[in-house]
């Protein structure tokens, strides 16, 4: 009867951190991001009062950069920032073309 108790309490001990070592390893697998545009998103997330400002705050030392950057790869050139209470569209200037001939 002793050597049971012993032989499922050192499988218990084995077996435990084995199981979750798999566990955690599976599960907390980083997620791949974009290779083109790594530090960007498509859209920003929007939260119903604030808006995005955490995503304007944490961009603002690239606010150019980042706007920039969303409208690349929109596939309109267009998308729609949600400031708090507001809204408001940027997209893409369209460059006239100079005929040189």
């Amino acid at each position: 009867m002793v050597f049971l108790q012993l032989l499922a309490l050192v499988s218990f001990l084995v077996l435990l951190p084995l199981l979750s070592f798999l566990f955690l390893t599976k599960t907390s697998t980083p997620k791949k991001q974009s290779t083109s545009h790594p530090t960007a998103t498509i859209h920003p997330k929007s939260y119903p009062l604030i808006g995005s400002l955490p995503a304007i705050i944490a961009n603002n030392h690239r606010l150019n950069r980042w706007t920039a950057d969303i409208l690349q790869i929109s596939p309109s050139a267009t998308f729609v920032l949600h400031r708090p209470f507001n809204k408001f569209k940027f997209s893409q200037p369209i460059l006239p073309s100079f005929n040189t001939s």
